[in-house]
């Protein structure tokens, strides 16, 4: 809701579908928290996590190459992750990880220059 304030505040064209279900041409389905373009043409994937997440890592990764969606735009936000545990997973694993605190700003600042 934030982002849309910000965006919809800017003149920023947003568009954002939430619990996005999505097939890709091998059947291999996806349930997407929150799918969107900025600007008509940045996608922005994001996907809401609490508790334990690690195990799904992998398939964020193989989604994230397929469709070709860069690191910066493809998000896993995680309740309660310290601001160094994104950091490090995030250099681990080529996607952006965030906390409730971080995303937004990450958000603004990379996918709102």
């Amino acid at each position: 809701m934030r982002l849309q304030d910000f965006c919809k505040e800017r003149n920023i064209p947003l568009v954002a579908l939430r619990s996005l279900m999505m097939e890709l041409s091998n059947k291999d389905r996806y349930e997407i928290d929150v799918f969107g373009l900025l600007n008509g043409t940045t996608p922005l994937y994001i996907e809401c996590k609490t508790g334990e997440f690690r195990s799904q890592i992998e398939k964020y990764m193989t989604l994230r190459k397929r469709v070709g969606i860069d690191k910066d735009n493809f998000v896993v936000c995680v309740l309660g992750l310290s601001k160094q545990e994104c950091a490090g997973l995030g250099q681990m694993f080529g996607l952006t990880f965030a906390n409730e605190d971080t995303i937004f700003e990450h958000i603004k600042d990379t996918l709102l220059k």
